[in-house]
């Protein structure tokens, strides 16, 4: 048995960076969202260690600016992409394809309600699980949860530092460009 791990940004879905958005919403250009504690914060809330309401109050803070409340889903709105879609189907005739991504509730909540993890057979999302890419364990999670070795298992993202992680714990990591190259790349493996 095979399985296939897609991440959802930029692989599955498209126009999935709020920050540009959430920058020109306070004024600010997105080098504002540099900040060394953007980052630890961003991090905590993938992980699902603090609540989106709580990222924002630290952030304003920190940032001093006016806090607006929980503004994560006002301006995300993924699109998918037709050719992933296309490939997932395919392999989903002999496979099981799981999503493996990082993201926070607001944004798995509206994925979820427009249908956009229908495609998959499992969702394994950093918020829940408590774990965010490139750590290794949350790879090891998804394998444990599976009941799978890492030899047996693909995985697709579009950073090449998660890519590099997964790889480094024996799953075949394919780097993500557009659906085509992808498809063309696992033809030497199935």
């Amino acid at each position: 048995m095979k399985l296939f791990i897609f991440d959802m940004g930029g692989v599955v879905v498209d126009n999935f960076n709020v920050r540009p958005k959430i920058a020109e919403f306070f004024g600010k250009d997105e080098s504002f969202f540099k900040d060394k504690k953007f980052h630890e914060l961003f991090n905590l809330i993938m992980a699902g260690k603090i609540s989106e309401e709580n990222f924002w109050i630290e952030f304003c803070d920190i940032a001093k600016l006016e806090n607006k409340g929980n503004i994560w889903g006002k301006f995300f709105k993924p699109i998918l992409k037709k050719d992933t879609i296309n490939l997932i189907k395919d392999l989903k005739k002999n496979y099981r394809v799981i999503c493996g991504t990082n993201t926070l509730q607001a944004h798995y909540n509206i994925h979820k309600n427009n249908g956009d993890y229908d495609i998959f057979d499992y969702v394994y999302a950093s918020h829940i699980i408590h774990l965010v890419k490139p750590d290794k364990e949350f790879f090891k999670y998804i394998l444990n949860e599976e009941n799978i070795e890492a030899k047996d298992v693909f995985f697709i993202d579009d950073y090449e530092e998660n890519v590099q992680s997964a790889s480094e714990i024996g799953i075949k990591a394919i780097h993500f460009d557009n659906a085509k190259n992808v498809r063309l790349k696992l033809k030497e493996f199935i």
